[in-house]
């Protein structure tokens, strides 16, 4: 009938409109979230050090005394087969020369993260702070820029109404899963460079030793105790921040104040202790994720049996090894990344609005 005719048409156009409407939006929250996460990252990269460190040094050190994996390559053909590998060249990994020994890197051992970061600098130079944070930038800006896509995108699919806690469950869950799944491998790549687990702090060539001696599941290494772990994280960091962020705006609205500035300095209180509280829940799972990661051989698998083997060998209170440096990282980290996405985000939407 020319009356659905014309509802049809109006449905298509008022969609064709939303979709114009909501691209730069998309656009503008990948960006931010992207830029937020390497500049929280870079800020406490020294922290996340020696929160890896303390998290498998132990395990890592009894590793390294196993024999070191050998590669048939040479240090002269080492660009050759990067190139090759960015090319996805399969090939590369065959090429023959002089079999090479990857010699381990000396461990850093430490009781608190003041001794680890000390020792880091007096064994590696102040460089050795920054360790595995490329790979840590290159893993956590898709990662936040998936992240927040989804969990905006969840949030504007509710109209605008204040969600209910059911739903900041399951919305935080499924970004923080998403989000963690697609760079999961660079992961990996990231927690072997760190701790100079099979030799060096190249991330190429611990990308040759994983596909070598390993296989594509080296790569995969802990995914599963990873989405574990990113679930109930996801659910409490973005539950918890948007209830201290909607409730905020209420309260301001209750007491007759004018509305919150989007890129205030609360947010970087509401982001640090919404961090706080969802890597307390979380980090027994990420202590036996990050060993599964080191580890390069079959004694470690994911689950309850594991947990209890590692806290009858070395105590409960290996479960939260390292966590009051995690919270001196976890705190300023969550903190400056939810306040510099709100800060990038509401200038890039300005920019867009100026120009049209």
């Amino acid at each position: 009938s020319p009356l659905s005719s014309s509802s049809t048409l109006f449905s298509g156009r008022h969609l064709l409109s939303m979709s114009s409407r909501q691209a730069p939006r998309s656009r503008v929250v990948l960006v931010s979230g992207a830029a937020s996460g390497a500049i929280s990252r870079t800020c406490v990269a020294p922290l996340e050090r020696a929160k890896i460190e303390l998290m498998v040094g132990r395990h890592a050190a009894a590793s390294m005394a196993a024999p070191t994996a050998s590669l048939d390559v040479s240090h002269q053909r080492a660009s050759t087969i990067r190139s090759h590998i960015m090319q996805g060249n399969a090939n590369a990994l065959k090429l023959r020369s002089r079999t090479i020994t990857l010699p381990p890197k000396p461990r850093v051992v430490g009781t608190n993260v003041i001794s680890v970061l000390r020792q880091v600098v007096r064994t590696e130079g102040w460089r050795g702070l920054l360790r595995g944070n490329t790979l840590n930038v290159l893993r956590i800006a898709p990662t936040k820029a998936v992240e927040l896509a989804v969990w905006e995108k969840f949030r504007s699919s509710k109209g605008g109404r204040t969600l209910t806690p059911r739903e900041r469950v399951v919305g935080g869950s499924f970004a923080s899963m998403l989000g963690t799944a697609v760079t999961h491998p660079i992961d990996t790549v990231r927690t072997r460079a760190t701790i100079g687990q099979g030799g060096g702090a190249d991330p190429w060539r611990h990308c040759l030793v994983i596909a070598r001696t390993e296989g594509v599941k080296g790569f995969f290494r802990g995914f599963v105790p990873n989405l574990v772990r990113v679930a109930p994280y996801g659910a409490v960091n973005y539950g918890a921040y948007d209830i201290l962020q909607t409730g905020y705006k209420k309260f301001r609205k209750f007491t007759g104040q004018p509305p919150a500035n989007p890129a205030g300095l609360e947010n970087a209180l509401w982001g640090g202790l919404s961090g706080a509280m969802a890597q307390t829940v979380v980090y027994p799972i990420e202590m036996l994720q990050r060993r599964m990661q080191a580890s390069t051989g079959q004694g470690i698998s994911f689950g309850v049996a594991s947990l209890r083997e590692l806290v009858a060998r070395e105590g409960v209170g290996v479960l939260y090894t390292g966590l009051s440096s995690n919270y001196a990282k976890t705190i300023p980290a969550a903190a400056i990344g939810w306040w510099s996405y709100e800060v990038i985000k509401d200038m890039l939407e300005e920019k867009e609005k100026n120009q049209k």
